[in-house]
């Protein structure tokens, strides 16, 4: 014997119900007023999106559209309740008054319209008082008053994080989370019949049966804490140096999870509702999508593939040439000068010397720039991250094939020029130098739930070792060096370790 007691009936059930609207009640309606009649959804409610603190960042609040069907109650039930009925809805909505929304029924009646539009966009609270009234408290089917519930998407911090969330066009998710995992936050479709009334309006030509699965919940790496504390420290930078855009990343370390991501623009004369009295908006995922040259910031890369690729160690000497060095027809020079030609390669590191990368750089792979190339492939900054996230920038490096390249271009690529990625990509890279020379996969996603319950899990993706974990480590000690000596000293700090 076999015991079909769970879950096989509500399969059943399900697959039949939506056997028959699909292939005989929609098409017995069909047969009879093919233009009248016509094949819908109703949906469940679209799932959450949840931080890793376990806060609501994104739902779905329902509202609702209510209407009248006055044909199909019975007479003596309209003639007992019309004149309470018509008071409650001119105090409720205060268009009409008690007795032009009584002469608006019977006239409908009389001429058998079936539909006549009360109210829009109301809340849950609101329908549930109007199910109270005479006549509408028998429902649908005998008191005509028939309830639209409608879904509308609703990010609880306002404009923090939307374009890592992403956006709707036309009801339907154009980016971020919204798209990328589109298949888990919708809610589970079941079609219904539905009949155009005299007043050009659809309804169902049946009740529900069974009402469709709501959509599973998404819960981020990202935790709001941080991401408080990074969008306005973004946004006070912005507003004091009046910059065009920024962003800003946080990954943990062994994880590669995202723990806060923001971006943020200026406005530019477009009526948007200004963030925290500001001018500046999430407009475009910058941290994501835009790829530009990395100036200095690839210097990190650079003294990796010194290490790795050559005799060199952090204390060789390197000349400066008093901060200017001649490729070619131009020249090179240094932003921050030494008092002294000659210094190590960590000083060099740490004061981001221009001439002393281009020099080394130029000198190691002049005579194969592919194999400079096939290093930054391999420590990640010429590859895209495989974030799951849709518009993803494409990183970039000229090359000896290219009629750009030059005479210039291997030294003026030492310093961050002809090489372009994004802020992720570039963090993906240092964060595999934080982590020993272990790549991991940048993750903004932890898991999908449903009802509690875990369906999809996504663990920590080591994906490949970049480097020795000797290198790794000398590379940490030279960026540690840029704060306690170098460029960003004036950011050290009593209470922390930095590097920069």
């Amino acid at each position: 014997m076999i015991d079909c007691s769970y879950p096989y009936p509500n399969v059943v059930i399900s697959i039949g119900q939506v056997i028959n609207i699909q292939f005989f009640e929609y098409n017995y309606w069909i047969e009879k007023k093919e233009k009248n009649v016509r094949l819908s959804n109703i949906e469940g409610k679209r799932g959450n999106i949840i931080s890793a603190d376990n806060k609501l960042v994104t739902t779905s609040t329902p509202y609702f559209d209510v209407a009248f069907d006055p044909t199909v109650v019975r007479k003596d039930v309209l003639e007992k309740g019309i004149d309470t009925l018509t008071a409650n809805l001119a105090a409720f909505f205060k268009k009409k008054s008690k007795k032009a929304y009584e002469q608006q029924i019977l006239l409908a009646r009389k001429s058998n319209n079936q539909y006549i539009p009360l109210g829009k966009n109301l809340g849950f609270n609101d329908v549930e008082e109007m199910k109270t009234w005479p006549v509408f408290r028998r429902g649908k089917n005998k008191g005509g008053f028939i309830i639209k519930q409608e879904e509308s998407r609703v990010n609880v911090f306002d404009k923090m994080l939307s374009r890592t969330l992403g956006h709707f066009s036309n009801e339907q998710p154009v980016a971020g989370i919204e798209l990328a995992y589109n298949d888990y936050l919708e809610g589970e479709k079941i079609p219904v019949a539905e009949f155009r009334t005299s007043s050009q309006n659809w309804i169902p030509i049946n009740g529900i049966e069974k009402y469709p699965d709501d959509g599973k919940d998404v819960h981020l790496t990202v935790d709001v804490g941080f991401q408080y504390i990074v969008h306005n420290a973004l946004l006070n930078q912005l507003v004091e140096s009046e910059a065009d855009y920024g962003c800003v990343l946080v990954m943990e370390v062994e994880t590669g999870e995202i723990k806060a991501i923001a971006n943020l623009a200026k406005s530019k004369g477009r009526n948007e509702q200004f963030i925290d009295g500001s001018e500046y908006f999430e407009t475009y995922n910058h941290a994501i999508g835009t790829s530009t040259e990395t100036g200095s910031t690839i210097k990190g890369a650079m003294l990796l593939a010194l290490l790795e690729d050559t005799d060199l160690t952090l204390e060789s000497i390197v000349n400066l040439e008093n901060g200017k060095k001649k490729y070619h027809d131009r020249w090179m020079r240094d932003d921050h000068p030494s008092d002294e030609d000659d210094v190590t390669l960590i000083q060099a590191f740490a004061k981001s010397s221009n001439v002393g990368f281009s020099k080394l750089i130029y000198e190691a792979y002049r005579s194969n720039p592919e194999r400079l190339i096939k290093l930054l492939t391999k420590f990640g900054i010429l590859e895209k991250t495989g974030v799951n996230l849709l518009g993803e920038g494409v990183p970039y490096m000229t090359r000896p094939s290219q009629s750009e390249w030059s005479g210039i271009s291997l030294p003026w690529s030492a310093i961050g020029y002809e090489i372009k990625t994004t802020p992720l990509q570039l963090l993906a890279f240092y964060n595999a130098i934080a982590n020993n020379g272990v790549w991991m996969r940048p993750q903004l996603v932890k898991e999908i739930k449903q009802y509690s319950e875990v369906v999809e899990s996504y663990e920590p993706e080591a994906v490949k070792r970049i480097c020795s974990t000797e290198s790794a480590h000398l590379v940490q000690k030279a960026m540690k060096e840029v704060v306690q000596n170098g460029t960003a000293k004036s950011i050290q700090s009593n209470y922390l370790s930095l590097a920069g």
